[in-house]
């Protein structure tokens, strides 16, 4: 189990599992995309329910992450760059 404030605990691996994205277009991503119930489990984890305060596991990480989140990004930008 897990807090509010914690990310959710690993019992199953459910969570982990619902995880993925999509690239839409050329400039968008989307993430916590899957299947039914997947993608909805990943939904109330990250934006709560009327039982369950939100655990918001994707945006703590995201925050957490910037600095290589924009490095990697950069990184991928440059070679696309020199590729094409």
């Amino acid at each position: 189990a897990s807090s509010e404030s914690e990310t959710p605990a690993v019992r199953t691996g459910a969570f982990r599992n619902s995880i993925n994205f999509v690239v839409k277009g050329y400039n968008r991503m989307e993430f916590g995309s899957g299947e039914n119930t997947a993608k909805q489990y990943a939904r109330v984890l990250e934006l709560g329910s009327k039982k369950m305060k939100a655990r918001k596991p994707l945006q703590r990480a995201n925050e957490n992450n910037q600095d290589t989140i924009k490095d990697i990004a950069s990184k991928v930008l440059t070679k696309l760059n020199n590729y094409y």
